[in-house]
């Protein structure tokens, strides 16, 4: 989480949900989490 609150990064690498171990990174806007980078919901590290 940075430090003003509007940006984070979450790991999915112990519990991947069915999917390979990936990264989201979030920004807070208008109220709502949303993909910091349009159209990149995860991020498969290699």
């Amino acid at each position: 989480m940075s430090k003003d609150g509007l940006r984070k990064m979450r790991f999915d690498i112990k519990n991947p949900h069915g999917d390979a171990p990936h990264i989201h990174l979030e920004i807070f806007k208008n109220g709502k989490w949303k993909d910091a980078i349009p159209g990149t919901h995860r991020i498969y590290p290699k």
